[in-house]
């Protein structure tokens, strides 16, 4: 089975993925849904760098970097 290590790794984050979800839903529940957006933008926030790193992308702060288009740099402007 030469995939045997990847399926772990799928159901690793299958699951991960399903109690960090669960444990949000319920904690937006208690807090309120109209602070659901703080958590997404920063869960899009994160995977917008790990898949920055991943891909092997110097991420930077500010607008002196070059544009994102170039394929060179991705920018994030905080």
């Amino acid at each position: 089975m030469p995939y045997a290590g990847v399926t772990r790794v799928v159901n690793a984050a299958i699951l991960l993925g399903t109690f960090v979800g669960g444990t949000l839903e319920y904690a937006l529940l208690q807090i309120g849904y109209h602070l659901l957006l703080v958590p997404v933008i920063v869960a899009y926030l994160l995977s917008f760098v790990a898949l920055a790193v991943r891909r092997g992308l110097p991420v930077t702060r500010g607008a002196s970097a070059p544009v994102a288009a170039s394929g060179k740099y991705l920018e994030l402007g905080v």
